[in-house]
């Protein structure tokens, strides 16, 4: 986004971390201009978008280790098995795919106002799964200590496409046009690879069934 918005377009940003909740209130509201999200019908009330997303964020199945039914999780491959198995899983409230795609169909749900403490309460088994971006998750699984305690699975569920999501109430929402042509000259000239790959490297799974 920093490439994108002021490099390239020469806009300053200033970047807010909050509780998922509350980002997408401070948008809808138009106390803050935008957030990086999925879009979805509800969002799209109070915020524009642009077209082509900028990465498909691939999701993975964790559990603790030790698991009992470590096997039959490793067997998951759909959501529907989740709910078959009668696993539940941890997730941070205001998760939009989750309440979509996975606790619409039944699956027994956990929730945190704050994400990282997914980790924390998968680490201490009050929950059998998490369903998260390995990237994403590695940092905060590694700065908890927790690396040893959490397991990933090699069952990828979904791919979410990420996009700019700014407020209907905001002044820059006429940039998104200009916004999508720049991404997709990043993805053309392999500036997004070569940021993920400056930020995360080649993942190395914690620990892996």
């Amino acid at each position: 986004m920093t490439e994108a918005l002021e490099n390239r377009m020469g806009i300053a940003t200033t970047w807010v971390a909050l509780p998922w909740k509350r980002c997408q209130e401070y948008v809808k509201s138009g106390e803050f201009d935008a957030m990086i999200t999925v879009p979805t019908r509800e969002r799209g009330v109070y915020s524009e978008t642009h077209p082509d997303p900028f990465y498909r964020k691939e999701l993975k199945l964790f559990t603790y280790a030790g698991h009992a039914q470590l096997d039959a999780i490793a067997a998951v491959k759909s959501l529907s098995d989740i709910k078959r198995e009668g696993f539940s899983v941890i997730t941070y409230s205001g998760n939009g795919w989750h309440q979509r795609h996975v606790a619409s169909i039944g699956v027994p749900t956990h929730e945190t106002p704050v994400v990282r403490n997914v980790w924390r309460m998968l680490a201490g088994k009050r929950g059998d799964l998490v369903i998260e971006w390995p990237q994403g998750a590695y940092p905060d699984i590694r700065d908890m200590g927790l690396e040893d305690r959490i397991v990933e699975m090699d069952v990828a569920l979904d791919a979410m496409p990420f996009h700019l999501l700014i407020s209907k109430k905001s002044t820059y929402r006429d940039l998104l046009p200009r916004f999508n042509e720049v991404i997709k000259a990043m993805q053309a000239d392999g500036t997004i690879d070569g940021i993920l790959t400056q930020y995360f490297g080649a993942p190395t799974p914690l620990v892996t069934k």
